[in-house]
């Protein structure tokens, strides 16, 4: 294999050459893997070690995905069913040609 060596760090270099505009792909939406493939050949790194530097440079602590908070997931038709023993009842009034063994 004739090629050049890679140096150590050079994966690195090359992500935070590149940190704003992979920052605004990321910012505006677009998917890490899409951002990643865009420029997998100029960095020279791979996915895993993309994500720690988009981890480490780009999404600092406290503004990591957010996740719903606990009292703001929608509850699940099981916990309804617990909770309300008219659950079932109801639901099959509103639609006569469901069985309540699709409401399971």
């Amino acid at each position: 294999m004739a090629g050049k060596k890679k140096r150590l760090g050079a994966g690195r270099v090359a992500f935070l050459a590149r940190k704003e505009v992979i920052k605004e792909k990321v910012e505006a939406g677009h998917t890490l893997i899409t951002v990643y493939e865009e420029y997998k050949n100029e960095l020279g790194i791979g996915y895993v070690q993309f994500l720690n530097y988009v981890k480490k440079h780009i999404r600092k602590k406290g503004q990591e995905a957010e996740a719903p908070k606990k009292d703001e997931k929608k509850e699940c038709v099981t916990a309804k069913i617990k909770n309300d023993p008219n659950f079932v009842a109801n639901a099959l009034k509103s639609d006569p040609n469901r069985k309540k063994e699709d409401l399971t």
